[in-house]
């Protein structure tokens, strides 16, 4: 019964505190598995991140991995209908399938840039990308410890630039956007790439992903880049920040979590499945 669900799930603020608490979310993740319901992570990480956490998450049936917001997707081989590539990464074999445009990051740097001095856009502290912040910086920045936070520049799809220059941000995305790229905003980063974002990826696994296809998908996420991947799934739940929740969709059907991560991550899904489906595990 409960391996007709599938779960598609952001990671910062949705399943870990702001703090790197992960709380009850490996208990739940196994009890998931157990029960054959995937947990599908969409996020703004790296793949290098992600194998990272994977043991702390507690995932170990299926890894399927949605990231850089949406420009590949990786996952254990013979899930995925094709593939891009393949890769060894921490004794672990990959999969892939790219879904963005090819051009090299510090191409698409000076392309970004060149727009923005176009537009006379300057933010309030300046705009800086993340390969020129150190470890320690971007510790202070996110609250993650320093090798954590030495990751984020290691991206292989996306720039990622800093700023907590809200308003500046707002700018710089809807130019951006205007001239084909995607923008992602976080509280404190500027991610921009070459692709369609989270929706599009998720949609493109529930449409081509045989092992996906046709099951209940629920969604969780915390914030804009959230959005929209949350406004194409079954069951969609907002988890909200310590300070209430700071985004809303669209449709009307979607639901708040009564608590923040990790707390209402797990307390969301316990309740979604004990209410809509039998059985006393996950009572």
């Amino acid at each position: 019964m409960h391996g007709r669900l599938i779960v598609f799930s952001d990671i910062d603020h949705t399943m870990m505190s702001n703090t790197g608490d992960l709380g009850e979310v490996p208990y739940m993740i196994d009890l998931l598995e157990s029960a054959g319901i995937p947990v599908v992570l969409v996020t703004a990480k790296t793949i290098t991140e992600v194998i990272n956490l994977q043991r702390n998450l507690g995932i170990k049936k299926w890894f399927i991995a949605v990231i850089e917001s949406g420009a590949a997707i990786f996952a254990d081989p013979g899930i995925l209908p094709y593939v891009s590539g393949h890769m060894r990464l921490a004794g672990k074999e990959l999969e892939y399938v790219e879904l963005t445009a090819k051009m090299g990051l510090e191409e698409m740097d000076d392309k970004a840039k060149r727009i923005l001095r176009e537009r006379n856009i300057e933010c309030n502290p300046p705009l800086v990308n993340v390969w020129d912040l150190s470890g320690e910086e971007l510790s202070r920045i996110t609250g993650l410890p320093v090798e954590q936070a030495k990751l984020i520049p290691t991206r292989d799809y996306m720039l990622v630039y800093y700023t907590p220059d809200m308003e500046c941000k707002e700018k710089i995305k809807n130019i951006l956007e205007s001239r084909g790229f995607y923008v992602g905003l976080g509280r404190n980063f500027v991610h921009i790439g070459l692709h369609k974002g989270k929706g599009w990826a998720v949609r493109w696994m529930i449409e081509n992903v045989p092992k996906i296809m046709g099951k209940t998908s629920i969604g969780l996420g915390d914030s804009s880049p959230d959005i929209d991947f949350l406004e194409i799934v079954d069951v969609p739940i907002i988890i909200p920040h310590v300070t209430g929740p700071r985004i809303r969709l669209a449709r009307p059907d979607y639901s708040i979590a009564l608590y923040p991560a990790p707390r209402g991550w797990v307390s969301s899904l316990r309740e979604y499945i004990v209410r809509n489906y039998s059985g006393p595990v996950f009572v």
